[in-house]
């Protein structure tokens, strides 16, 4: 201490430097993190050369190629948006949905071109594009800031309705995601020339959801239903079984009679199982829905449905029947009718007998084609 009393003016010297030193660490730091935004500004136009005097990744005045540069932008972007894992669970957020839902399906069995260009029902190539979200096979885990508190299994019986299924993708995917839930869609496609078996399909789609993951839940859908309001929630219920639909735009929005369940239906696993699945006796349109509902008063089940009519509201899409797909006769589908409580132990799940002939896995669904 007794030198700086005796020479104040190197004393005055050490302290100038000691300062120098700190402002140029400060300046230092300050460089670096104005590159790295510079870096990051220019995410969106990186076919530009780009020299960059310092930075944590390349040595001073490295003229950075589009690729470096790309890889660069793409390690930064990642780690600034990587999110923390969560054990929040996800609730319906009523606010962030849009109630009514405009729908515009055609009439006609042919694509149309929309004024900006766009085959209209969109294509399964642009469906792909436009939900990114989506993993292969239709798979959507649910947003990124909570945990789903429920898993679906969406399962669409389907031949010759390529139409069709398109619009079905087109709105389904966007309703079910702002009601932040996880879930899989299932396209279970009957892939012969043998007269359309709707409930076989049913059947196989469930124990092809079975194989591939345990979900809390297993809604039917045909591919003609399209829900006009989202705020009518996809689900299951415990002890009943759910029917989500109320009005239909073919009945003037009503349901053509109380006991209809045709359309959405809602099963837990359980539930399926013990009602033993669908009937695989009827060959063609109609009688399967009728089947079911006896199914679910012989095993002590209710039926569900939400409590406001108008928003379990949906619009059917207009077609002619398949030529593949017949009416089936209205006394044999009496006397099936009348022997549905005798045969349910015996004819459903524990009795199909189909073979799956392939599974393709595309970014919108998955589509298992399968011969009855």
């Amino acid at each position: 201490m007794n030198w700086m009393r005796a020479n104040p003016q190197m004393l005055l010297i050490v302290v100038m430097m000691s300062g120098s030193f700190i402002i140029l660490a400060h300046f230092s730091l300050f460089r670096n993190k104005v590159i790295q935004r510079f870096m990051h500004a220019s995410r969106g136009n990186i076919q530009k050369q780009v020299v960059i005097e310092e930075s944590p990744y390349i040595k001073r005045n490295k003229i950075m190629n589009r690729e470096s540069l790309a890889r660069i932008l793409r390690l930064n972007f990642e780690q600034k948006n990587e999110t923390k894992p969560t054990s929040r669970k996800c609730h319906v957020a009523y606010a962030k949905l849009k109630g009514y839902i405009s729908l515009h399906l055609m009439t006609e069995e042919t694509n149309q071109t929309t004024s900006s260009g766009l085959t209209w029902p969109p294509t399964l190539k642009y469906l792909d594009f436009i939900y990114k979200d989506l993993e292969h096979g239709g798979v959507y885990k649910g947003p990124k800031e909570c945990k789903c508190a429920t898993n679906f299994a969406i399962i669409v019986p389907f031949r010759d309705r390529e139409q069709h299924l398109r619009f079905f993708l087109f709105y389904i995917h966007p309703l079910l995601q702002r009601q932040r839930t996880c879930y899989t869609i299932i396209v279970v496609e009957q892939d012969d020339d043998k007269t359309f078996n709707k409930g076989k399909m049913m059947n196989s789609g469930f124990l092809y959801a079975n194989s591939i993951g345990d979900f809390d839940c297993y809604i039917f859908h045909d591919v003609d239903m399209i829900a006009e309001n989202d705020r009518n929630i996809y689900q299951c219920k415990e002890k009943k079984v759910a029917h989500l639909v109320w009005q239909m735009d073919k009945y003037d929005y009503e349901i053509p009679y109380y006991d209809y369940i045709g359309g959405v239906l809602a099963f837990t696993k359980e539930q399926f199982i013990t009602v033993n699945g669908f009937s695989t006796m009827y060959e063609g349109w109609g009688g399967e829905d009728d089947d079911m509902m006896k199914r679910i008063w012989a095993k002590g089940y209710e039926l569900w449905r939400p409590r406001k009519k108008n928003i379990a509201r949906f619009k059917m899409i207009h077609h002619n029947h398949d030529k593949r797909n017949p009416r089936i006769d209205d006394y044999l589908m009496q006397d099936l009718l009348f022997s549905a409580i005798s045969r349910q132990d015996s004819d459903g799940l524990n009795s199909l007998h189909t073979v799956r002939t392939d599974v393709i896995k595309y970014p919108s669904h998955t589509r298992v084609k399968v011969r009855s």
